[in-house]
């Protein structure tokens, strides 16, 4: 049984291997030969490359279709016959040459000097080549001007005419022709009228192909200058990121440091507020960041099973204090029948309904803001998850709705004023929305409130075992909860500084000396002692120098960037080159972490961060490291 297949064994193995079967697959790979697909976003060249197939299979079948009822005479004309019954299945020859070796213009230089030299020597084997099937040769300047251009047509054009004379005076005259039947009057005015439309569908041809030519050269200069353009942004985008994350991170950083000082509650009010601005400013810079990753492709969803619940109870605990901050009241809940646990990516589903969220609480000055998760029909998989944020705030006028997911857009200039925010929060759900497969719908009225609903599809999940160990989580999401005091993570006030347990030798890459103050200060308060190094090659002598057990690296720095900088400790060979490297930079774009895990490093923390991740982040690779 070992060699023997079952009958539809093979069928079978091919679709679990996700091959098309049987007709199908056959058709499939039908339409690729003679409907070759577009290649590089060249949309001309494939219409070319189709035209050339359709015109060597249509001159080809039509050839050999006459040859075929030509047989009936094959004893008067046996060499034509076959001459023409040759000439046509090489002309079917070559669309399989064109795919085998991608040569365009010699395919169909091949295809035109088949068809017209099966036609003349087809008419000349018969007495002359003014005879009614002469006009074939039509199809050669026709055909040049379409695939080749306006020169190639007119050679070939001028190439017929000199047939045409050729036949019509100078072989005839000669006496060079087989006897045919006798020459007509008529047989003089079709060598005119041919000629006269070889010359003419080339020249129209020919010049039809120079403006598609032409078009198609400034569709892809503007293509190429949008890419660039694009390109452009993203380096912006990019640069940006670094430039103001920078001076963000010291100033959330020095904060929260002043915060542990034990200031006086006047100081300390105004501190909250420095702390809330600068807060705000962050959100607006990883709006634009997330927008451009977005626009770029650069969104990747981490489909893997989630507690819905939990997100529910995350997003609660993160708006609650804002809206008792402005006395409204806020409500989560989860259908009964909604599943807990089901296949998505939690973070972007938290970020689409936290945006949509904030939005509530921005524009909301009174009464009461809520989350409501339904399953409007459990029992079909896969689920239809509904997810509605109401609030009674001032509510979008009925003009506003058809652009108001649109980028750099708010209802009301006014808002902008008056409220804040960067006008890229709901083309940020839009897109996430879309990603995910759902929709996002909205319904307003002004100075009554807002409702948006996002409808999302998804797949149940099976519960981990785990999960039974932690079911007063899933009793808080599924009611209305109490009023919870915890500070969101933007605007929380941070703990005082813990003591690490287990202390360490820090080597830190810094070339900012207000983020190396901050950093260092942080770090020393939590017992570890920390050496500063201004750029990648000063870091390189320093592990030089003396042992260290963690290395925090900057991205951007002069003389020598962290990723060289990573790369050379790696490739050192050193007893120091398996140390620990986190890359401590602004550069947020999920490239840049990509890069900096390319060049060796081991982690990445995105600037601002705040020391008390640092200090967790530096703890958990101590930890690894004498583990």
């Amino acid at each position: 049984m070992g060699g023997v297949t079952a009958p539809g064994a093979e069928a079978r193995k091919r679709a679990a291997d996700g091959r098309p079967v049987g007709w199908r697959h056959l058709r499939r790979r039908a339409q690729a030969f003679v409907w070759p697909a577009v290649r590089d976003g060249d949309i001309v060249r494939a219409a070319r490359e189709r035209l050339l197939v359709l015109f060597a299979l249509i001159t080809g079948l039509g050839g050999t279709l006459s040859a075929l009822n030509g047989l009936a005479t094959i004893d008067r004309f046996p060499v034509s016959t076959a001459v023409g019954l040759a000439g046509s299945l090489a002309i079917l020859a070559v669309p399989v040459y064109f795919h085998r070796t991608g040569a365009f213009r010699r395919s169909v230089w091949i295809a035109l000097t088949l068809q017209m030299g099966t036609v003349v020597l087809i008419n000349s084997l018969n007495g002359g080549l003014l005879t009614v099937y002469s006009v074939y040769l039509l199809a050669a300047p026709v055909g040049t001007g379409l695939l080749l251009g306006m020169r190639p047509a007119l050679a070939v054009g001028a190439a017929v005419t000199g047939i045409v004379v050729l036949h019509a005076v100078l072989l005839p005259q000669a006496g060079i022709l087989p006897p045919g039947p006798q020459p007509q009057p008529w047989q003089g005015n079709l060598a005119f009228v041919m000629v006269m439309m070889a010359l003419g569908l080339a020249l129209a041809v020919g010049a039809f192909h120079r403006v598609i030519d032409r078009t198609s050269r400034q569709l892809k200069e503007a293509r190429d200058a949008a890419e660039a353009a694009n390109e452009a942004k993203s380096r912006f985008l990019a640069n940006m990121s670094h430039e103001l994350r920078t001076p963000i991170n010291v100033v959330l950083g020095f904060a929260e440091l002043m915060d542990e000082e034990g200031l006086p509650p006047r100081t300390q009010a105004h501190l909250k507020q420095i702390r809330n601005a600068s807060s705000d400013l962050l959100a607006m810079v990883n709006d634009v960041l997330d927008y451009g990753r977005a626009e770029a492709g650069g969104l990747v969803l981490e489909v893997q099973p989630f507690d819905l619940l939990a997100v529910a109870d995350d997003l609660r605990e993160r708006f609650q204090p804002l809206a008792d901050h402005k006395q409204l009241a806020l409500q989560v809940t989860v259908a009964p029948e909604a599943p807990r646990w089901i296949h998505g990516d939690a973070l972007r589903l938290r970020q689409l309904l936290g945006n949509l969220l904030a939005n509530a609480v921005k524009f909301t000055e009174r009464g009461h803001i809520a989350l409501d998760i339904a399953c409007p029909d459990p029992q079909t998989v896969p689920l239809r998850l509904q997810f509605d944020v109401t609030d009674t705030g001032i509510g979008i006028p009925e003009a506003a709705l058809p652009t108001l997911f649109d980028r750099f857009t708010q209802a009301d200039a006014s808002t902008t004023r008056r409220f804040g925010g960067s006008g890229l929060g709901l083309a940020i759900v839009r897109t996430l929305a879309d990603r995910m497969g759902g929709q996002v719908e909205v319904a307003s009225r002004p100075g009554e409130g807002s409702r948006f609903r996002v409808t999302l599809v998804v797949q149940p999940a099976a519960a981990p075992q785990a999960a039974d160990a932690m079911p007063g989580r899933a009793a808080i999401a599924r009611t209305a909860p109490e009023p919870a005091m915890a500070m969101p993570a933007a605007h929380a006030a941070p703990a005082a500084a813990a003591a690490a347990a287990r202390p360490g030798r820090i080597l830190l890459v810094e070339d900012s000396e207000a983020n190396q103050h901050l950093f260092a200060t942080g770090l020393q308060r939590a017992g570890h002692e920390v050496r500063i190094a201004g750029d990648g090659r000063a870091a390189l002598e320093a592990l030089q120098q003396e042992p260290f057990d963690l290395v925090l690296m900057d991205g951007e720095m002069p003389v020598m960037n962290g990723t060289d900088a990573a790369r050379a400790i790696r490739a050192s060979g050193a007893p120091h080159a398996g140390i620990p490297i986190i890359a401590l930079t602004a550069n947020a774009m999920a490239r840049d972490a990509a890069a900096f895990r390319a060049a060796g490093m081991d982690d990445f923390l995105a600037k601002p961060v705040s020391l008390r991740q640092l200090q967790e982040k530096v703890a958990e690779w101590l930890q690894r490291r004498r583990d």
